[in-house]
């Protein structure tokens, strides 16, 4: 979002300084590469950047800081030098801080809530609903799938003469001096759980979600149970002039945070909600938050990266590898990347200018810099875990299951038949084997992987042992199968391969 407005501080506090940018060399790393990267952050081939940190296995590895255009929330500040102790806008990003902070204040009975309609939360509000708000759940909100009158993606924050859009929704949202009345008021123009469409106002209520469910203000708790045990002292987080005393601040995009400290959530995440030792929150809260709810979004469907969208968090690919991200205005950006257990963070000054892919410039980026293959290994246990899905169904006889590992545009030649087998004659043929053998147990035994296009494309060869039961008789056999996967919308999906045959036990020789 983008706004220009007076403010006040939330909470302002002296910040810690960060670790200086001189690290020691990774081995894992070509610091060639991370010398080409600096060399497009300081020759502007990739522009307006103010900071990039890479923390690798609880090491940083990269740390640099530079010179470019900045605003505090909408006002310009001019041409700023980012420093490790400055705090920065993390506009959008702050949803996903928020996000963090309602599994906190939701607490055991986080699932139940998820489930509920949003408006149930807030009572006081009922008589003054939109039409139709009663079927929006807490889930839908979260995943921006409540289907309210929203026009935040088709009314620009700003005209061409840079004056605020009043039209824009988010834009009045701060001009109101009821926020969630605003929101709640929203009526209902497509199905809740439908289509995702981007809405800061649903964040807000998220705040005051937040005090309900906490009997706390936001920011008591916030400071409370998030920032102290992570030890971040110093922070804003703006809200408008126009809101009452007392409420929550600008949740959707007003936290302001040291490169360092945003960092942290990053590990955060990849610690599954676990602090120095201190569960902070509910770790099954942190995979459900980061899970791709809605599985694909036009957002950040373009070139190397993909996308879907959690609580407030992004889920996609960024050149085959998992990554979970938070977004901000600006170019602000968190990535997490669990299997390589690293965290990439952005914070730069272009706001609302959105020609340039920086978090996908940077991430590829570091991407080159890491070795191939440490970048492929991570991906490994990803295709393996298809693999045991794809056999396991066998035993289970779930055909619809079997079938999610497919690539939708599979097809293979009939056994014995110049016929192509397509979903419909494949599930004629899975009926007839069944029909006359049941399988009893299946073990995958992997030997290796082998790439074709790194990140994209791999043969798995492996063998499975399986007992069976036919004609009355238990068998057992061994089969050796080279399975071809593609990376198709985020999943590891089986596009064909070969069985290299079957040895069966020989009865015993008298």
């Amino acid at each position: 979002m983008e706004l220009t407005r007076t403010f006040r501080i939330g909470i302002m506090a002296l910040a810690m300084l960060a670790p200086s940018t001189l690290h020691a060399a990774h081995p894992d790393f070509d610091e060639g590469e991370f010398d080409w990267l600096r060399t497009q952050l300081e020759r502007d081939g990739i522009q307006d950047v103010h900071a990039v940190l890479v923390d690798y296995k609880g090491e940083r590895v990269f740390e640099e800081y530079y010179e470019a255009p900045d605003a505090d929330w909408g006002t310009s500040l001019g041409t700023v030098m980012q420093t490790p102790d400055r705090r920065h806008d993390l506009r959008s990003v702050s949803k996903s801080v928020a996000a963090i902070a309602l599994g906190i204040a939701l607490g055991d009975d986080w699932r139940t809530d998820l489930e509920r309609p949003l408006i149930s939360f807030f009572p006081d509000h009922a008589d003054r609903a939109g039409d139709g708000i009663e079927a929006v759940t807490l889930a839908d909100a979260l995943t921006m799938r409540a289907g309210l009158q929203w026009n935040e993606m088709t009314e620009p924050y700003r005209f061409p003469d840079g004056t605020l859009n009043e039209n824009n929704d988010e834009i009045r949202l701060y001009g109101t001096g009821d926020p969630l009345g605003l929101v709640l008021a929203r009526p209902v123009v497509s199905p809740p759980g439908g289509q995702w469409y981007y809405n800061g106002g649903l964040t807000q209520a998220i705040g005051y979600l937040v005090e309900v469910q906490s009997g706390q203000s936001f920011l008591s708790l916030v400071e409370e149970r998030l920032f102290d045990p992570m030890g971040i002292e110093g922070y804003d987080w703006r809200t408008d002039e126009d809101w009452a005393d007392g409420s929550p601040p600008a949740i959707a995009s007003g936290l302001r945070l040291t490169p360092d400290d945003l960092a942290k959530f990053g590990k955060l995440i990849l610690q599954r909600g676990t602090w120095e030792g201190e569960q902070l929150v509910d770790p099954e809260w942190i995979d459900e938050m980061i899970a791709a709810q809605a599985p694909s979004i036009p957002w950040f469907n373009f070139g190397e990266m993909t996308s879907g969208y959690g609580f407030q968090w992004y889920r996609g690919r960024l050149r085959g590898q998992d990554v979970a991200f938070g977004v901000g205005n600006g170019d602000q950006r968190l990535m997490v990347f669990p299997a390589l257990d690293m965290v990439i963070t952005i914070m730069a000054g272009r706001y609302n200018n959105f020609t340039q892919a920086t978090g996908q410039l940077v991430g590829l980026a570091v991407l080159d810099a890491l070795d191939d293959k440490v970048e492929a290994a991570a991906l490994e246990p990803e295709i393996w875990a298809q693999v045991e899905k794809r056999n396991a169904t066998w035993v289970s006889m779930d055909f619809e299951e079997h079938m999610s590992v497919y690539h939708p545009d599979f097809q293979r030649w009939a056994l014995n038949s110049p016929r192509i087998l397509d979903r419909e004659t494949f599930a004629g043929l899975w009926d007839a084997i069944k029909a006359d053998e049941e399988a009893l147990t299946l073990e995958v035994l992997p030997e290796r992987l082998q790439w074709l296009v790194p990140g994209q494309a791999a043969v798995a060869h492996y063998t499975i042992d399986e007992t069976w039961l036919e004609d009355g008789k238990t068998k057992r056999g061994n089969l050796r199968f080279s399975d071809i996967f593609v990376l198709h919308e985020g999943q590891w999906l089986y596009m064909g391969g070969h069985r290299d045959g079957m040895a069966l036990p020989r009865p015993p020789q008298n």
